[in-house]
């Protein structure tokens, strides 16, 4: 792996999403638009080709599958949630960042699981909302 450049944690997931904040809260569409391009080269991409470590928020598809349902991707989200789905790297870990709690939320976020209130989504934790 060559630094988790496709990670939410280090790469262009997170990245994006920081970029999409910053237009929306300066309402600067470029780097709305930015974000966008970004994810949709993401998407783009086949997940073998990602650089995540299994399922896990952090490093792995989980926090792609998020970043994606945050920023209206739906064809990445799509790509994103079948392969946390199918993920043959595993967690016992029960954390957040890098274990089952955190993909156990974005699979219950993007089935709509989870209750919409308050109006900040669990997510908020990782900057997304």
């Amino acid at each position: 792996m060559a630094g988790r450049t496709t990670a939410w944690c280090y790469g262009t997931p997170g990245i994006a999403a920081a970029l999409a904040s910053a237009g929306h809260a300066l309402d600067h569409p470029a780097l709305n638009r930015t974000a966008t391009e970004a994810m949709n080269a993401l998407a783009a991409r086949p997940p073998e080709n990602w650089d995540t470590e299994g399922a896990a928020l952090c490093h792995g598809s989980a926090g792609i599958l998020q970043s994606a349902l945050h920023l209206s991707c739906p064809t990445l989200a799509d790509s994103a949630a079948h392969t946390t789905l199918t993920s043959t790297t595993t967690s016992d870990l029960p954390g957040f960042l890098t274990g089952q709690a955190g993909t156990a939320l974005a699979l219950a976020d993007l089935s709509g699981l989870l209750p919409t209130s308050p109006t900040d989504t669990w997510d908020c934790l990782i900057l997304l909302s």
